[in-house]
């Protein structure tokens, strides 16, 4: 009897199967030859995230580690050597991210070199507050501020952390309100820097109530409630950028504090009061859009919708086309 030699093309179903499930770890072990190691590292290198240590002994040297949205380490590198991720080259393997997560101490230039190896179509999310004055990402790039460090009743002064203002041309910004903001004494209008489109991600909980039986002044809810939300609604009318609110749903609030009214009718009131303490900047001053997560899905697509929204693990497309 001939020997029969079993051919993984014969079985492309199985390998996507195999792919589509693979840890980390197990996608490292998978590239046994050209093909599936194109394949892998493209899986494995579409989100990633960079993390840096500093060293007790040496206090100036940071090292970097690149780590799967599984938390399980790829690679490292130093603020003057790029070293190689597990037998692949940075470069190569970080031109196929395009997603990067950045959980930094310290955005070092050892950081922007780094990231000049990214395309220029990635997008860039930061989960705390970190300087991002070195991140030098190409026109029209995305960045998202995950904001998982926000406190209770912020104000401008916490986007003004990021020093987005330092960033060399504009970009497509993604901001997550997490807790309440209060409006600032003393708005900074370019502490957000240049930016083609402004979107704000509202989460759910920024309006809860512990006690709803009580009814907050309007002037209470709109400074110390919804002050945050109105500055930069308001920064993005005055420098003519694309405004577009997301997930702005206080239905359960309104229903329990009915003399309020419609907060977007209230929010909308108090920029239309405030922008006549102001000069416009732009000619063309745009007004916000309100947008449910649905609305806003499908104007942006599944794919985006899901970087822009969900701050976990972002799954390879290939996961689906089996690429």
């Amino acid at each position: 009897m001939p020997n029969v030699i079993i051919d993984a093309d014969f079985f492309p179903h199985i390998v996507d199967s195999i792919f589509a499930h693979a840890s980390s770890a197990a996608l490292l072990a998978l590239r046994v030859n050209r093909q599936w190691r194109r394949r892998a590292e493209h899986q494995l290198a579409h989100h990633i995230c960079v993390v840096d240590t500093e060293s007790m002994e040496l206090p100036q040297s940071i090292t970097y580690h690149l780590v799967s949205t599984e938390n399980e380490p790829i690679g490292r590198y130093t603020s003057t050597c790029l070293d190689d991720v597990d037998g692949t080259v940075l470069p190569s393997f970080l031109s196929s991210t395009e997603v990067i997560d950045l959980n930094l101490l310290k955005f070092t230039s050892g950081v922007a070199r780094l990231l000049q190896h990214v395309p220029s179509s990635a997008t860039y999310r930061c989960t705390s507050a970190c300087d991002l004055s070195h991140l030098n990402v190409p026109a029209r790039s995305r960045v998202v501020i995950l904001s998982k460090d926000m406190g209770g009743y912020e104000e401008m002064s916490y986007f003004a952390k990021y020093r987005l203002n330092r960033m060399l041309g504009p970009k497509k910004l993604v901001l997550h309100l997490r807790k309440r903001g209060m409006e600032s004494p003393s708005l900074d209008w370019m502490c957000l820097g240049d930016m083609l489109s402004l979107t704000l991600v509202i989460h759910p909980w920024i309006m809860h109530s512990s006690r709803p039986r009580i009814n907050y002044p309007r002037k209470v809810l709109l400074c110390r409630q919804m002050g945050l939300i109105i500055d930069l609604i308001l920064t993005g009318y005055l420098h003519g950028i694309p405004t577009t609110v997301v997930n702005f749903d206080f239905s359960d609030f309104e229903a329990q504090h009915p003399d309020v009214g419609s907060v977007k009718d209230r929010v909308l009131e108090h920029i239309e009061y405030r922008k006549l303490g102001y000069f416009n900047t732009s000619p063309h001053p745009v007004g916000p859009r309100f947008l449910t997560l649905e609305e806003y899905r499908a104007e942006v697509g599944d794919a985006q919708f899901d970087i822009d929204t969900n701050d976990g693990a972002i799954a390879s497309p290939g996961l689906k086309t089996g690429v």
